[in-house]
């Protein structure tokens, strides 16, 4: 594959971190998904009601087991993301602290607000050490700043990486918000302000508290439900860097994550507006119009989990894209068939199965593309090439 043509922009992936219901590692995750294993089962901290009759029925999910049993919230969201890092320890180079940066992708909360203005119930609490008295109006918001500042210190601390935290950002895109992670890391690494990134995602869909919202708006797949997501967990770190620096120092490159877009919708899916497409196919052409019939992908990518309004999303979007040159009949592959959905994790980890497809010559192509559909606003495309030759 030629890469003369990427931009400036382009990041190398030269290590991958992940721990998910189907491994401790990235090998051992990727592996399973392509074997077609899968790790589903009851939720034993909740128990959901049928609409109907108001029996108890279970509610199942892609949870990490023996990894996140007894923690919520922050602890929940530091078990996984601790994991990750360790496994991305092995493909990294110690003692480069200094020029390294960390770029986190976490939940917005978008469902546990969504739930509570439609119940006039609060479907967050106070993680144990959250100081109550810092909260203000926006309580939600200020819990997420304290739960930041705890998260960071201790994913740094308990995997030993001392990354200084004038190094670290966090944002709060969910699935296509991590494109924004992507966009951060390039500007630090083009500035020259560090030589190395850390970009990831964590995000746990089984924590109690997001399952009960998710049950309240009816987008969890139950026996009486059937066209709703099963909830997943999962954190997933990619240590990136321009690729001509890459390059220059001969370093060992997974992937290249080169042309980005992100558009957004009119509305989120709450108003109970079904999205037309409009944003997503936007996303995609714009990806695609910066192609050369050389990187033109051989197979997507994408983030479709069970849920109708998603599956609503990508149809009206691949109508839209036929009349634009895009071939939207291509091999698909979707994370939520493996992990369920794992939300703000998504994109990362579409990008680990691409690293490994890649290495391990099962891809069939030289390059891909990912579709990312939020709940929010937010639609996501992002091209992913093969390491050079």
């Amino acid at each position: 594959m030629a890469l003369e043509s990427l931009s400036s922009t382009a990041l190398a992936v030269t290590g991958l971190g992940v721990v998910s219901s189907l491994g401790w590692d990235a090998i051992s995750s990727c592996a399973a998904s392509r074997a077609g294993i899968l790790r589903i089962s009851p939720l034993d901290d909740y128990v959901g009601r049928d609409p109907e009759t108001g029996n108890a029925e279970p509610v199942r999910g892609h949870t990490v087991s023996g990894c996140t049993e007894g923690f919520t919230g922050v602890g929940r969201l530091v078990r996984l993301g601790v994991a990750a890092l360790l496994d991305l320890q092995r493909s990294m180079q110690e003692g480069l602290w200094k020029q390294t940066g960390l770029v986190l992708n976490l939940s917005s909360g978008l469902h546990l607000q969504a739930a509570s203005a439609a119940t006039g119930q609060t479907f967050w609490a106070s993680d144990p050490g959250a100081n109550d008295e810092e909260l203000g109006e926006n309580v939600l918001e200020d819990l997420h700043r304290q739960q930041e500042q705890r998260l960071l210190s201790r994913l740094t601390r308990l995997a030993g990486m001392p990354v200084p935290s004038s190094n670290c950002q966090v944002f709060r895109g969910d699935q296509a918000g991590f494109l924004h992670v992507l966009e951060a890391a390039a500007r630090q690494l083009q500035g020259r302000n560090i030589s190395r990134c850390i970009i990831g995602g964590i995000d746990s869909y089984v924590d109690k508290p997001l399952v009960q919202a998710l049950d309240e708006l009816r987008l969890l797949k139950t026996p009486s439900r059937p066209q709703g997501a099963l909830p997943g967990e999962c954190a997933v770190f990619l240590l990136v860097e321009l690729l001509e620096s890459a390059r220059r120092r001969g370093a060992h490159i997974g992937c290249v994550l080169g042309t980005r877009a992100i558009q957004r919708e009119a509305h989120d899916r709450f108003p109970g507006k079904r999205s037309q497409g409009v944003a997503l196919a936007e996303a995609i052409s714009q990806v695609w119009q910066a192609l050369t019939p050389r990187q033109h992908p051989g197979r997507l990518i994408g983030n479709l989990t069970g849920d109708e309004r998603r599956a609503y999303d990508w149809g009206f979007a691949a109508s839209r894209l036929q009349g634009r040159g895009f071939p939207t009949d291509l091999p698909a592959w979707h994370t939520g068939l493996s992990f369920g959905e794992i939300g703000a994790a998504t994109a990362p980890m579409a990008i680990a199965l691409a690293t490994r497809a890649f290495a391990r010559g099962y891809a069939g192509t030289q390059s891909m593309m990912v579709w990312l559909s939020s709940d929010s606003r937010e639609r996501g495309a992002l091209h992913v090439l093969a390491p050079p030759s």
